[in-house]
């Protein structure tokens, strides 16, 4: 049983996993916030169409289901587009490729020295990215961070984040699909920081830090791409956030009076690395008097309970 709105997104997260034929019961959206006695009458009504949708599919109703792995193609492919900068971002626009922004033309030459700063092969796969359960193969996601500006020697890093959000634990399908504001954070320690020239310090969250912007990108274009995750079509995020275009900063070890975050989960000071959280969004908790912590505290506390109108 599915909302209308969320209609298109199940039929094809069924096809996806290998459920081409399930049977699929429309009700109106949302449901998540009518009243209780309007709730208990959709469902009665509903339960017939559920009955007969099991019964003429019996298959589903013994509870059978093949789960397919994985999804697209991972052959070369090539096409022919104008070398004009403003005819390329239109194209790309046509296409569904961008994010709304310029981005770069992924030419073989410049995607493969994108693969080769990883060191994998270009055909070497991460795994299958939700929605639509693209494969997460080097290639593709070096072309995404040709155009989204990476340097090459940002790619591992954008390799690393993609691994991140992969992983079970982050929740992926969720995130990629729900219709809370919801985007990766990516927060980065170690060596790297420097060497890449990842901004933690003045204006961390804004503009200005090509490492920041442009990594932070790479991800939510993969995520796009490699995904499925189109905004309005299976990405259902009701206002969305400038988060989703990127958000990337660095942790300000040096000037923080704690163990950096990579530390107290265990890995060495000297170590580089990534950590990616699902985050809603920033507010700013200002307190220019407190001198204890105490003071501070009980302002980071009330900021959350009761954010102040500008």
């Amino acid at each position: 049983m599915v909302t209308d709105e969320f209609f298109s997104l199940a039929q094809s997260e069924s096809q996806n996993r290998g459920m081409a034929d399930l049977p699929l019961v429309k009700v109106p959206h949302p449901v998540g916030s009518i009243a209780l006695d309007r709730l208990r009458s959709l469902a009665e009504s509903t339960v017939d169409a559920i009955a007969e949708q099991l019964l003429r599919n019996s298959k589903f109703a013994a509870g059978a289901m093949a789960i397919n792995r994985t999804n697209g193609d991972d052959s070369d492919s090539f096409i022919m587009v104008s070398s004009e900068p403003a005819e390329l971002f239109n194209e790309m626009i046509e296409r569904g490729w961008s994010d709304g922004l310029p981005v770069l033309p992924p030419t073989g030459a410049a995607v493969e020295i994108m693969v080769a700063a990883s060191g994998l092969d270009k055909h070497f796969s991460l795994g299958a990215m939700p929605p639509l359960n693209g494969r997460a193969v080097i290639e593709k996601l070096a072309a995404n961070a040709v155009m989204a500006g990476c340097l090459p020697e940002y790619f591992p890093l954008v390799v690393a984040v993609t691994k991140g959000v992969l992983l079970p634990g982050f929740n992926l399908d969720s995130v990629q699909t729900t219709t809370g504001n919801v985007a990766p954070m990516i927060i980065v320690n170690g060596p790297c920081r420097r060497r890449l020239k990842i901004n933690s310090g003045a204006n961390v969250l804004g503009q200005g830090w090509r490492a920041n912007a442009t990594i932070g990108r790479a991800l939510r274009l993969i995520m796009t791409n490699v995904g499925g995750a189109v905004p309005g079509v299976f990405d259902k995020s009701t206002v969305g956030q400038p988060a989703k275009y990127t958000f990337c900063f660095g942790e300000n070890e040096e000037g923080s009076p704690w163990d950096p975050l990579h530390v107290e989960r265990g890995f060495g000071r000297a170590k580089s690395v990534v950590n990616v959280t699902g985050c809603s969004g920033v507010y700013s908790a200002v307190d220019m008097a407190s001198q204890t912590a105490r003071g501070l505290l009980k302002t980071f506390a009330l900021t959350m309970t009761d954010p102040p109108v500008s």
